[in-house]
């Protein structure tokens, strides 16, 4: 029996308390059409990236003109040739490694990018990228919308979210993706060990094994924890990947650590959701100082992508 999540909303608080089961697996997870060796990886820069910081149209007298205190020295960009208008562009001078990448012929820009009567508001800003649909942005994300219309039965990992809340542009109708910041935290939560915990955990599968077909609320409780503890021993497996570079200390670069190590795991996930934030830096932009807030999103964006690409590679 299919359950709305306005129904479950509804009907459901009844039915946590007839189940004692991690609130970490009561998510509405995916189950999928098998693993693909293609995967997709959304990159979110939260707080809105400013463009003309990152890729500079540094031989643009007006860029300077409109910019005099935060403009990139034309001096210092790192010169990737021009696009199709022919406007030299550089990339922001903390950003080696992306020109690597970018030379490599590995990455490309998309310039000019937007939607009609831009809003200027944050918040409706990001629930129009997040629902690329700027007449209706109170919809389905368009990920969400995508998993979807992925055919049944849909894999519990068919998606993973590395931060810690469900972002707008994952939120769907019938698939949901568990929150997995730290693979080596998203366990069975037991304050027993060896064989009284997995006991417990056996007991714990038993128990929502069980699926009423006479209260939907608590089958879908029953059947989201399922699916979560189906995923424990796969997510397990992540934990232990080393990859084959150091990746920096940040959460940003643990966090691309955590989906190399699930592609090389092949545990089945098709899409990955990254975000790391700061972009919204008014007046302590900087984008030139070594201590400054753009200049050190830059070393962040850069360090995690590029151990990340030479990890794939």
């Amino acid at each position: 029996m299919s359950i709305t999540r306005r129904e479950f909303i509804g009907g459901g608080v009844a039915a946590f308390t007839f189940t004692f089961a991690a609130p970490a697996f009561l998510n509405d997870l995916a189950r999928a059409q098998g693993a693909h060796v293609r995967n997709l990886v959304i990159l979110y820069l939260s707080g809105g990236n400013d463009a003309l910081s990152m890729l500079v149209p540094y031989n643009d007298p007006f860029y300077y003109s409109r910019r005099p205190t935060l403009a990139v020295p034309a001096g210092s960009v790192l010169q990737i040739g021009t696009d199709s208008s022919n406007v030299a562009l550089g990339l922001h001078p903390r950003l080696t490694g992306i020109r690597q990448i970018f030379d490599q012929g590995r990455l490309a820009f998309i310039q000019r990018t937007g939607y009609q009567n831009q809003s200027r508001s944050h918040f409706q800003g990001t629930d129009i990228w997040s629902t690329a649909n700027p007449s209706n942005s109170s919809g389905l994300g368009w990920l969400g919308r995508y998993l979807d219309s992925l055919p049944s039965p849909v894999d519990p990992l068919v998606g993973w979210n590395t931060s810690s809340s469900l972002p707008r542009v994952l939120q769907a109708n019938h698939v949901g993706v568990p929150a997995i910041p730290n693979p080596s935290s998203y366990a069975f939560s037991s304050p027993n060990t060896g064989a009284e915990a997995t006991a417990e955990r056996n007991a714990a599968i038993r128990i929502n094994s069980h699926v009423p077909i006479d209260r939907p609320q608590l089958a879908f409780v029953y059947g989201s924890s399922q699916a979560a503890l189906a995923t424990l021993d796969r997510v397990a497996t992540v934990a232990s990947y080393a990859g084959t570079t150091t990746y920096p200390a940040s959460g940003f670069g643990q966090a691309l650590k955590a989906v190399a190590g699930a592609m090389s795991r092949g545990i089945g996930t098709k899409v990955f959701f990254v975000t790391t934030g700061g972009f919204d830096t008014h007046a302590g932009q900087n984008v030139n100082g070594a201590n400054g807030s753009y200049f050190n999103l830059m070393a962040t964006l850069n360090d995690g992508l590029l151990a990340f690409y030479n990890d794939l590679k």
